[in-house]
């Protein structure tokens, strides 16, 4: 997303990402809308407008810190998204990816190493 659609969004976005049933873990929806607004961080969303996801970099890492709302991505769909993600991470001479989510995450994505509720994969 530009930085005047997420202005645009900023309501919408706010309230998806403050849902007790996201664990936001080390970000609020207020930090990740600030991120995103300030070009710190990715702020994604399906074409749809029904959900967001956040990634930012970190030293040598990038990290997909939140998916939020309702994609209805198939696995596919969702592994075809990170293969962009990391591809992307990998140009900008990043050596590791993580993910920071649910443990259904882990299913998703087995070639990724689970740290905590992190998932990484080296590049």
């Amino acid at each position: 997303m530009d930085i005047p659609e997420i202005a645009r969004k900023r309501s919408h976005i706010l309230d998806t990402f403050d849902n007790p049933k996201v664990l936001l873990g080390e970000i609020t929806p207020q930090e990740i809308y600030e991120m995103a607004i300030r070009s710190r961080a990715d702020l994604w969303t399906v074409p749809e407008g029904t959900g967001y996801m956040l990634g930012y970099i970190r030293g040598e890492s990038y990290t997909v810190q939140n998916c939020v709302g309702d994609f209805k991505w198939s696995p596919d769909q969702w592994r075809k998204a990170m293969g962009m993600v990391e591809d992307n991470a990998k140009s900008l001479g990043l050596t590791e990816v993580y993910i920071q989510g649910r443990l259904g995450w882990s299913r998703l994505f087995p070639d990724y190493d689970k740290v905590q509720v992190k998932l990484k994969r080296t590049l």
